[in-house]
């Protein structure tokens, strides 16, 4: 087998945008492993079925707060700015790539209402709880109501002006990997 080295992923240290556009990253993927530790938390069992409802805000509130720093206006000034002057040859390819990626997400998460995204997690939490009972007593009718609230999103989000139609489809998955920053 072939071992293929990788040059490590660089970006400009000179450059005071590409430092604070870490920065913000930094913050927001923070508050990203926050949300993966509530969701590891309730499935690995750690959560009582009474706390559900509780959960459920937690997540709703948390998912609200990461939109509004993956829409952030200071996000957009330096996405603004980095844009104009990227192809620059002080630039790495990494650096390109980032504001490429970065700016797609920013687009892509300016059209999700926080009401909808909320309203989105407290589903998903309720649901998954609905699910571990049905699943443990064998009882899936427990379950039946729950999807009700996920039929009722893709309507609310038709309602959205501007909303793509991949939006409620993909709200928090992610679209590309890390590696894909390195491209030209």
């Amino acid at each position: 087998m072939q071992v293929i080295e990788e040059e490590p992923i660089r970006l400009t240290c000179t450059d005071d945008r590409i430092r604070d556009l870490a920065h913000l990253l930094h913050s927001l993927s923070d508050l990203q492993a926050a949300g993966s530790l509530l969701g590891w938390d309730q499935m690995t069992g750690g959560l009582p079925e009474e706390a559900g409802e509780v959960r459920a805000h937690q997540a709703a509130t948390l998912k609200g707060l990461i939109l509004e720093q993956r829409t952030a206006a200071r996000l957009g000034q330096l996405l603004d700015e980095l844009e104009g002057v990227i192809e620059h040859s002080s630039f790495t390819n990494t650096d390109r790539g980032l504001v490429r990626w970065i700016r797609h997400d920013y687009e892509w998460a300016t059209k999700l209402p926080r009401s909808l995204v909320e309203e989105m997690e407290r589903a998903s939490v309720i649901s998954y709880q609905a699910w571990v009972r049905a699943r443990a007593t064998n009882d899936f009718a427990i379950f039946a109501p729950t999807p009700a609230a996920h039929d009722r999103l893709p309507a609310r989000g038709r309602r959205s002006p501007g909303l793509p139609a991949t939006s409620l489809r993909c709200a928090f998955r992610s679209r590309e990997s890390w590696h894909d920053l390195q491209g030209a």
